[in-house]
């Protein structure tokens, strides 16, 4: 009898590993399928989502220089940059452009930036880098709209230490 409750187990076991997989693999596709639909949506809409410009008909929505970068300037680039104690940087477009969707992910379930104290207990607090509601929406409508460079000359003076 041993033997048979033995084979019993493993065969619900290997069921139980399949069936998790089978799940991972549906989830791995879904995942998939909607960034591709994403992307051509985006391409639809006449911006380019893997050129980081915005197609060259005008920004489509907010742009790294003129929106983002003040923000991760104030509230990001202090632990996110080069050489910083975060695991990668938020400090140049080409580095930001690739983070957008974490970017947005992390704002909008405010993992990030890190800031435990509540806004119920007095304020304003010295080195809060918080972000407002508005400045999530931006983030967020940045990756949506295909997290466009925009111009260069729109960009904020560099942050001071």
């Amino acid at each position: 009898m041993p033997d048979v409750a033995r084979a019993a187990a493993t065969g619900a076991s290997f069921a139980c590993e399949a069936s998790i997989l089978v799940k991972c693999a549906a989830m791995s596709l879904r995942i998939t399928l909607m960034s591709v639909v994403a992307v051509l949506v985006l391409a639809a809409c006449g911006n380019n989502p893997m050129s980081g410009t915005d197609g060259g008909n005008g920004a489509a929505g907010p742009t790294y220089y003129k929106d983002v970068l003040p923000i991760t300037q104030a509230s990001c680039n202090k632990c996110h940059t080069a050489g910083g104690i975060a695991p990668f940087a938020l400090d140049s477009f080409e580095a930001a452009s690739l983070k957008a969707a974490l970017m947005a992910d992390a704002t909008t379930t405010r993992r990030m930036p890190p800031w435990l104290a509540s806004k119920d207990c007095g304020g304003p607090f010295v080195g809060d880098r918080s972000l407002t509601a508005d400045q999530i929406t931006t983030i967020t409508q940045w990756f949506q709209s295909g997290a466009l460079e925009g111009n260069p000359a729109d960009a904020p003076a560099p942050a001071t230490a």
